[in-house]
């Protein structure tokens, strides 16, 4: 009897040795085999490579998101793509976005912080997005942005109690004439706001602007930039407001500039003569002030009628002319008059000013008219008629390249460069004004408008999918498929809980057989 039981006892104990030893194995091989990723940048790279097809990852260190990215598979109810943080924390520093059904988990127990840390300017959405710690899930800082959609979060949640502003509307004020820039400038201004995970939109939110520094431009009443900031919330920039003083017959007000592809362009809006309307508009554009290229020219009916300018960059040789130069010209039967006109940086566009207007005649284009001109469709003082020629030219046109350097100050207060004026003539001019294209526009300006529309094309696709996706998401949402009760690392820590469980019982098997055993001896002895 003594040795059948010792027998079952090294029976039991082997077999337990050996499947532990077998489901150790086989987990750390399982760890082993699972991609891992130690930065943001192999992180959002195994993110794009599996977003179709799914799979585990796991970190091996602290990993930083930043810049712009937005994760979204291309259909719906798609495998698993799950992330195991396990004892690191994802931090984000830029604007990131996560878009899913359900089918992308993170999951993991950092050690004293949380899965998602999201820093002072950094901006985390999600939507539909499955986050499961013990701990905290989202840590967010004040200053920082997080938006939470439809997702299910297990753990805690630590919100800043500052609002961030996610987006607000652009701001371009019109100081009329007889007004100042106080008069006009916005106390409040329509944001989209995010607090406590959630988004709301047109919520008018104070603001404070800083007029340090523009005393000489509104003295001068010269178009100019200004930097504010909101009260009582926070945002990853500063907000910025374009004012534009409508002392000519033409005023530029909005204007976007932009590089796309191989192209210049110049879009935005304008004041127009209203008692006038229709009239006919001309776009032109220089690189020295003095010859100008026409890019357009319409018939305006609208007040709402807005501009563009397209060229080609190569017909802008940036290093003997770095300065663009904008402007617009009205034809009245052969008199011209024109709006002021703005010069930008050509390896810079967000480096523009405004070098002042004419309302032809001997007016330089430097300095607005004092007092402003009152009446478009009146009569001129006798010194102050227009100059009327063939080529719609004024005295004026070349007065603003040979004054161009005396205000250079951009809308920020910097510099734009060496006067325009003193640079070399172009080979490819021939007149101070031209009506027609030039041959290089003229030879590439098809092409070139189509690789913009193709451009422009391939990102509004790409903004349709995601769309799409959520779309379908929002339609769908009482058809989604339960998340997977599997997460990274599950099956490892079940397995390695059931070698417990199974020790524990053989082991007390074993314990109640000894006890049977000794108690029969003890007995015998009686």
């Amino acid at each position: 009897m003594k040795k059948y039981y010792k027998f079952l006892f090294a029976l039991t104990l082997m077999i337990v040795l050996v499947l532990y030893k077998d489901i150790l194995a086989a987990a750390t091989a399982e760890e082993q085999n699972m991609d891992s990723v130690s930065t943001g940048a192999a992180l959002t790279e195994w993110l794009e490579a599996h977003k179709n097809t799914g799979g585990t990852v796991r970190l091996s260190d602290h990993v930083i998101l930043d810049g712009e990215y937005i994760f979204c598979s291309d259909a719906m109810n798609g495998p698993d793509i799950i992330v195991n943080t396990g004892q690191y924390t994802i931090t984000i520093t830029g604007e990131i976005e996560f878009l899913s059904d359900h089918h992308f988990i993170f999951s993991g127990q950092p050690e004293g912080r949380s899965i998602f840390y999201v820093a002072e300017k950094g901006m985390l959405s999600m939507t539909g997005i499955t986050v499961e710690s013990g701990q905290y899930t989202f840590w967010q800082e004040e200053g920082a942005g997080l938006s939470i959609d439809g997702c299910r979060i297990t753990g805690d949640i630590h919100y800043a109690n500052t609002p961030f502003v996610v987006e607000w509307d652009s701001v371009c004020i019109v100081v009329e004439k007889g007004q100042t820039l106080s008069d006009v400038l916005p106390e409040t201004i329509n944001c989209t706001v995010n607090r406590q995970g959630q988004v709301g939109r047109h919520e008018p939110v104070p603001v404070s602007w800083d007029l340090t520094g523009s005393e000489k431009q509104q003295e001068q009443r010269r178009r100019l930039r200004l930097q504010g900031s909101f009260i009582q919330a926070a945002s990853a920039e500063s907000v910025a407001c374009t004012a534009a003083y409508n002392d000519y017959p033409l005023t530029f007000t909005e204007v976007k500039a932009s590089v796309t592809g191989s192209m210049y362009m110049f879009q935005g809006w304008y004041t127009k003569p209203e008692d006038r309307l229709p009239i006919t508009v001309v776009s032109e554009y220089s690189f020295d002030g003095e010859n100008w290229f026409t890019d357009e020219e319409k018939i305006v009916e609208d007040n709402n009628a807005s501009f563009h300018i397209i060229f080609p960059s190569e017909q802008c040789g940036t290093a003997a002319y770095p300065n663009i130069y904008i402007r617009l010209r009205w034809d009245d039967n052969g008199t011209g008059y024109f709006s002021n006109v703005l010069c930008y940086a050509a390896d810079n566009l967000d480096c523009a000013e405004d070098i002042g207007g004419s309302r032809g005649g001997g007016t330089s284009i430097i300095n607005p008219p004092d007092p402003p001109q009152q009446n478009i469709g009146g009569t001129f003082p006798e010194e102050e008629q227009p100059v009327q020629n063939e080529d719609h030219n004024t005295d004026s046109d070349n007065a603003g390249a040979s004054h161009g350097s005396d205000t250079n100050q951009t809308e920020s207060g910097g510099e734009t460069g060496p006067d325009p004026a003193e640079a070399v003539q172009p080979a490819w001019t021939e007149s101070s004004n031209v009506d027609t294209e030039p041959p290089l526009q003229a030879e590439s300006k098809t092409d070139s408008e189509e690789d913009i529309h193709r451009d422009d094309s391939e990102a509004f696709e790409k903004e349709r999918e995601i769309a799409a996706v959520i779309s379908a998401h929002e339609e769908n949402s009482t058809h989604f498929h339960q998340v997977k009760e599997r997460i990274p690392g599950a099956d490892m820590r079940r397995d390695r809980a059931a070698v417990a469980a199974a020790g524990f019982v053989l082991l007390s098997v074993i314990a109640g057989a000894a006890v049977f055993y000794l108690q029969s001896r003890s007995g015998t002895k009686r």
